[in-house]
C-alpha cells in the first residue's frame, strides 16, 4: 500500500476522492482497504489543519 504525504491542494482532492470510493465501500477495520482509508483520513485531517485554520478569537460566548 503506497500513501504519499498530502502536500498541494490537488493531492488533498485526490487524496478526498479515495476517501469517499473507500467509505462507500464500508469496509472492514482491519482489512487492506479500512487501513488504507484511516491512514487517508488521517493524512487529510492533518493537510486540513494546517491549510484550513479558523480564526475563533473574536467569536464569544454569550
Amino acid at each position: 500500500m503506497l500513501i504519499a504525504p498530502v502536500v498541494t491542494e490537488t493531492e488533498y482532492e485526490q487524496a478526498l476522492g479515495e476517501i469517499r470510493r473507500l467509505v462507500a465501500l464500508e469496509p472492514e477495520r482491519g482489512s487492506l482497504a479500512g487501513d488504507r482509508l484511516e491512514t487517508l483520513t488521517a493524512i487529510a485531517e492533518t493537510f486540513e489543519a494546517g491549510h484550513f485554520v479558523l480564526d475563533l478569537a473574536d467569536i464569544e460566548a454569550r
